[in-house]
């Protein structure tokens, strides 16, 4: 009887023993997963977080370029040969704003030109490297605006005291469906916004960074070196009376012109 009472408190002892080297394994195993977890979790955030700053310091490296004029080529061109590292820049307004978008916000670029190739009511482009037009980018935001599609990379504005460092705005001369689309983009226009600038007889100011064969006003950094291509200009606004962006002005001094106007803003 000695003995059997000696063998199960040894069996117990033994049981409990290897309860406590299981559930410390398990409890192990358990944790080293949730780490795991957590630390996937962390990675794909940060990871989040840098691509998609890459479009601000994309934004700010090309202003840095602009301001001090370091440039090994700046021409307007509709080949659109863009190299903003080596100081090279050969293209137009859409050209930039792809170059821009594409680099620092890949799945925003992506969403734009598959509405682009998808979108039934306008015209395929007629770039050679298959960019989207402002034509393009207008009927996009009109789009989004109406929420006729959604987006987790772009968001539509509508109003202007919204607009703020890096929007886009983008225009054309009619409605979208209508217009004749050729080259090159005659009365069509895209660009970012720098700053607000003020309010002067019913037109609210902004400072833009674009590309153009021509500069915009009086003040365009275009103007000093004499030559088109990437640069600062200003750009004026007007509301309708239904609250809508429909008049722009490139300066004071000139009459406004009646565009169809849409803008948006990248989700960073």
């Amino acid at each position: 009887m000695l003995c059997i009472n000696k063998c199960l408190k040894i069996n117990i002892k033994k049981l409990v023993f290897f309860f406590f080297i299981f559930s410390q394994i398990s409890t192990t195993c358990c944790a080293s997963r949730l780490y795991q977890s957590l630390d996937v979790v962390v990675k794909k955030t940060i990871a989040t977080k840098f691509r998609y700053s890459e479009f601000r310091e994309t934004f700010y490296q090309t202003i840095k370029k602009v301001e001090r004029n370091d440039w090994h080529e700046n021409t307007y061109s509709h080949e659109n040969r863009i190299d903003l590292r080596n100081n090279f820049f050969q293209g137009n307004c859409y050209g930039l704003g792809a170059h821009l978008i594409r680099s620092g916000h890949s799945d925003a670029f992506d969403e734009l030109t598959n509405h682009m190739k998808t979108n039934k009511k306008v015209e395929r482009t007629w770039d050679s490297q298959g960019l989207p037009a402002p034509l393009h980018y207008v009927a996009f935001f009109e789009e989004l605006e109406k929420k006729k599609i959604k987006s987790v990379f772009w968001q539509p504005l509508s109003n202007l005291s919204d607009l703020s460092e890096g929007d886009i705005i983008s225009y054309t001369t009619s409605n979208v469906g209508d217009q004749a689309f050729l080259p090159p983009c005659r009365g069509q226009h895209v660009m970012f916004v720098l700053e607000k600038l003020k309010i002067k007889d019913s037109f609210m100011w902004f400072q833009i960074l674009d590309a153009t064969s021509y500069p915009h006003g009086e003040k365009d950094s275009r103007i000093q070196r004499r030559k088109a291509g990437i640069g600062i200009g200003e750009i004026g606004l007007e509301l309708n009376d239904e609250g809508i962006p429909n008049t722009l002005k490139w300066s004071p001094l000139k009459d406004p012109l009646h565009r169809k106007i849409k803008m948006a803003r990248l989700c960073l």
